[in-house]
């Protein structure tokens, strides 16, 4: 398109040039600036930029009195505004400027000659920058509509003169081109469209547009028409019931539905006092209470119930204040009404095109608690205590109460075009005129019931619209990417409580990805009791279910009126199925086989694919005819063959109850089924052999991502000597033979786990933590990480006391002159049973701090003792010289009295009531529990298997007494590193059996977490 040249056609033959001329193109990106010419220069430069025309070289205006004027005055060229630095014009459109210098000026760029011109074309045609760009001005209105069912962008008012649509959108859309507009000029080689229909807003008009041609691809609509859309339909059904979106200013109505919370016989009520809060959230709490009170919801209560509040924080920053009714929950007999499944509630859309979502306003408070219950919601504050009217968060049966109470409000409607989970509600329709019908009934009844919706949260008349995770639209289901981009940034698990929240998210989008249950199977097996080992199969799998997720397909929604067909194949490691209508998925099936199952024959395994995808599919097939899809040959025959075995009898009764026809399809032709029953390839991953197997592959990309440890190895490879002390071996990079690890979370992160959380490194302190990273690893600031690290262990904090200087002037016992001479020895006794062991013997040198822990079963007699004793201690390192302990009775008794006397050992009892004496296996006793509490909280009663590795770890833990390990001590040398053995190394079973089983004790943390 050329403006400039119509420019120059209007001007026609009125037009004489005296001067110069110059040029000016357009350049979509940069904005119009405009340049006041220097006084008496009798030459201006533009005022504006011009559009990018089809002549490169445009006639500009002569400099008339006008623009003299305006100049006088400081005023802008193209507007009545006072001109400045900065200056930008309101009005947004494009001004072409020209100056008559003196006639015997240098002309600066040579004339084209004039084109002729029609004498009765007079008007002036420009297009906005703001047009051009698509952006929005405060004249400006911008729409979303449609052509058809393109989709364009619709500026109103845009500064333009005419109306004009982009040429890709006319490409694309193979618009007709009809007659020129009637308006009295030419645009060299443009045509119109006449009477265009377009869509805005729920409102269709037409206008008469012009073909653009610029210099990149733009997909909008200008148009200066002034438009006045009437308020949609959608509008004026929500304007009626304005009501519901307001916030509610009384308590709501008793309904059909109260909460009740009914407890078990004879239970006593809980009363927990509150907890301890940070200053800012206690100012929070006083401010929501306030608000709740004002409300009516909650009142002031002397029940002798009490729970503890917390506040929550939420999506928006604010904090939402909860009970913690543990307490309670645990006496209240479960409500068993059923809560709706989500997948079958994603099966219900199949056709809607038209979806509005309504979100209650804080839903569960629209429900009153049973008068008779109310003392039992009671909580406490640390400034009073109050009880709900309402109904609150938190309670164990609230949401079966709140959904029952909202499939009664809208049952007769429910499956037809209203779908409810708890408090949000789905209103779906075939169009958008039916579903005003079927909106206005959902408000309807809402407003009959007094309940109340929050309008952020609300979307109405969507052709696609967000609903419980998934993307629903006409076409299917989707992931939510936001939910993908979460499990994309999801760190590799550290424990099995990771790995189930993980496997959690996952799980909820299985029916999207195919072979989910094969690329699981990895994952799954190391939620087992006592099997977290991270592999590199674990690895492997959980890459590709993050990988699986990025690129899920839009899933079909079942069509009940078309027939379904089902493909499934078996595998020697698992089954796999695909659900389908007319070609196109509408689910995926796969499951990992048992030992035991992958044992049987390639006919009873494909046999039980089909059996277990029918089962799986049975709410979809059931009553109905469809197509089974199998790719071996013999059960083709199935139905008509004689059942001869046990097995065929036990599956084909299954199958007896299903109206289907089977098709026989070639492996190599059923590819669906085929792969979802196969394992994928494993990769294998080179790891480091030392203490913490790290990824060698992820190592050497980091090295190369850091920019500190890539200038480091860049140097060294050009100039060695510039930085001293570092070196590269194998394509890693070791600082004084210490491994550096780059700016890596994940890499850092895995080692501080290893070295601090895990049975062999017992939750150490900070020094033992750091001494044991620093023994292999090396970064900046590593004392600075690690001490965070510790400060912040969540175990640590819950489980380990603070020490604190002792009081007084304490003597010191002597220290001894030999090792294993001089020993002190105490009992922890209480403990729960764990292998019939309720007891620990605790025997430390003096001198080394090495230490034995000798597990006992109470009652035991001193002589017990005694033969424990001397087979864990004086077998080992010989009778010492003296022993302290405490005044209990086996160390009082004749029997130990006697004993030692004969052994020429000293016995040191401590004063009654002063364990300070022994304060030497006081405090081991200490670590030890701390130990034992960080690592068996879940599982109290497995303690003693855990013993061995709590003496391995305290013997070869950094002492700061000594400044060194009491291994170090005894044997004069350092602990070995103990090496993770990775599955598979060896091929005798028994040896690899006994190897992962040492490395699932060393990984405590993660398989009691």
């Amino acid at each position: 398109m050329s403006l400039a040249l119509e420019f120059e056609s209007k001007l026609g033959p009125n037009r004489t040039h005296k001067g110069s001329t110059w040029q000016n193109s357009f350049k979509p990106n940069i904005a119009a600036t405009h340049t006041r010419p220097k006084e008496g220069s009798g030459t201006t430069p533009a005022a504006s930029t011009a559009i990018n025309c089809t002549s490169p070289t445009v006639q500009p205006r002569q400099w008339d009195a006008d623009c003299q004027a305006r100049f006088a005055k400081g005023l802008c060229f193209c507007c009545n505004e006072k001109f400045g630095p900065g200056h930008r014009c309101k009005t947004g459109t494009f001004t072409l400027l020209e100056a008559n210098p003196d006639d015997n000026e240098a002309t600066l760029v040579e004339e084209e000659p004039e084109e002729d011109v029609d004498p009765n074309l007079s008007e002036f045609a420009a297009i906005s920058l703001h047009a051009i760009l698509g952006k929005q001005t405060a004249s400006t209105m911008k729409l979303q509509g449609k052509v058809g069912k393109r989709d364009v962008l619709i500026l109103v008012d845009s500064g333009s003169t005419h109306n004009f649509v982009s040429e890709s959108i006319v490409q694309e859309l193979h618009l007709i081109i009809g007659s020129p507009l009637s308006i009295q000029y030419k645009l060299t080689g443009m045509r119109c469209f006449s009477s265009l229909p377009l869509m805005a807003k729920s409102t269709s008009f037409k206008e008469s547009l012009q073909k653009l041609t610029t210099p990149a691809t733009f997909q909008f609509l200008a148009t200066t028409t002034e438009i006045h859309l009437p308020p949609s339909p959608i509008d004026k059904i929500l304007s009626e019931f304005s009501i519901i979106f307001q916030e509610p200013e009384t308590l709501p109505p008793f309904r059909n539905h109260t909460h009740s919370i009914p407890l078990i016989t004879n239970a006593q009520p809980p009363n927990i006092r509150p907890y301890r809060y940070p200053y800012n959230q206690k100012t929070e709490i006083e401010s929501q209470v306030a608000e709740l009170l004002k409300k009516g919801f909650i009142k002031p209560s002397s029940s002798p119930f009490a729970s503890p509040v917390l506040l929550v924080s939420k999506k928006e920053g604010t904090w939402r204040m909860c009970v913690d009714y543990q307490a309670l929950n645990k006496l209240t007999i479960p409500d068993k009404y059923p809560i709706p499944n989500i997948d079958e509630l994603l099966d219900e859309l199949n056709g809607a095109k038209v979806f509005s979502k309504i979100d209650l306003r804080s839903g569960y408070h629209q429900i009153r608690v049973n008068p008779k219950d109310i003392p039992k919601t009671a909580f406490r504050t640390h400034s009073g205590h109050y009880e709900f009217v309402v109904m609150p968060f938190g309670l164990t049966n609230a949401p079966s109460t709140f959904q029952a109470t909202m499939n009664d409000l809208f049952r007769p409607h429910l499956r037809k075009f209203i779908l409810v989970f708890f408090d949000d509600i789905l209103t779906y329709s075939k169009d958008e005129i039916q579903h005003q019908l079927h909106l206005r009934e959902a408000l309807s009844l809402l407003q009959g019931h007094q309940f109340y919706a929050k309008s952020s949260k609300c979307l109405f008349a969507k052709s696609q619209i967000n609903f419980l995770g998934h993307v629903i639209s006409e076409n299917g289901v989707q992931v939510e990417k936001e939910k993908v981009a979460t499990v994309q940034a999801w760190p590799i698990p550290t424990n099995v409580k990771k790995l189930r929240g993980f496997l959690g998210l996952t799980y909820y989008y299985r029916r999207f990805v195919k072979n989910y249950g094969l690329i699981a199977h990895p994952l799954t097996n190391l939620t087992k009791k006592n099997a977290f080992q991270w592999t590199p199969a674990a690895n492997e799998a959980f890459s590709r279910l993050k990988e699986a997720l990025t690129t899920v397909p839009v899933l079909r929604l079942p069509d009940f009126s078309q027939e379904f067909t089902v493909e499934s194949d078996a595998s020697s490691e698992g089954v796999g199925a695909i659900l389908s209508q007319s070609g196109h998925p509408v689910a995926y099936f796969s499951k990992g086989l048992s030992f035991s199952n992958r044992l049987k024959s390639a006919y009873e395994r494909k046999l039980l694919a089909v059996v277990l995808a029918l089962q799986k599919w049975k709410h979809y097939l059931m009553g109905r005819h469809f197509l089974l899809k199998i790719d071996y040959y013999t059960l083709k025959y199935l139905l008509e063959q004689r059942v001869t075995t046990t097995e065929q009898q036990r599956f084909l009764v299954k199958l007896m109850s299903y109206d289907f026809i089977i098709l026989y399809r070639a492996g190599k032709e059923n590819k669906g089924a085929y792969s979802l029953s196969r394992r994928p390839q494993q990769i294998d991953l080179f790891t480091l052999v030392m203490p913490v197997a790290l990824d060698l592959i992820d190592l050497q990309k980091a090295l190369k991502v850091d920019p500190h440890t890539r200038m480091i190895m860049e140097t060294l490879q050009s100039n060695p000597k510039v930085v001293p002390h570092f070196s590269i071996s194998g394509h890693k990079l070791y600082f004084k033979d210490r491994l550096v690890i780059p700016a890596d979370d994940t890499l850092r992160g895995k080692i501080l786990f290893e070295s601090h959380d895990t049975p062999a490194n017992r939750h150490g302190g900070y020094l033992k933590t750091l001494k044991r990273v620093t023994k292999s690893f090396y970064w900046p600031n590593l004392k600075q990480e690690v001490k965070q690290y510790v400060q912040h262990c969540l175990h640590c904090q819950q489980n380990k006391y603070q020490a604190l200087a002792p009081a007084g002037l304490l003597q010191p016992l002597p220290i001894p002159d030999q090792i294993w001479e001089d020993v002190s020895m105490d009992f922890i006794v209480g403990l729960p049973k764990s292998n019939r062991f309720d007891t620990i013997l605790v025997v430390v040198d003096r001198l080394s701090k090495y230490a034995h822990f000798i597990p006992l079963a109470h009652p035991f007699t001193v002589k017990k003792v005694a033969e424990h004793f001397c087979k864990e201690v004086v077998r080992l390192h010989g009778i010492p010289r003296s022993i302290v302990s405490d005044r209990d009775v086996v160390f009082l008794s004749n029997f130990w009295q006697e004993l030692f006397k004969l052994c020429k050992t000293k016995l040191k009892m401590s004063t009654s009531y002063h364990p300070q004496t022994d304060g030497q296996t006081e405090v081991v006793n200490r670590g030890l529990e701390a130990y034992l509490r960080c690592f068996v909280q879940d599982q109290p009663l497995g303690w003693s298997s855990y013993l061995s590795w709590e003496e391995y770890s305290y013997n070869t833990g950094y002492h700061t007494s000594t400044n060194t390990t009491p291994f170090s001590v005894v044997y004069g040398r350092s602990p070995p590193p103990l090496y993770p053995y990775m599955p598979g190394e060896t091929m005798i079973a028994d040896l690899d059996q006994q190897l992962i089983e040492r490395d699932q004790m060393l990984q405590l943390l993660k398989t009691t977490f």
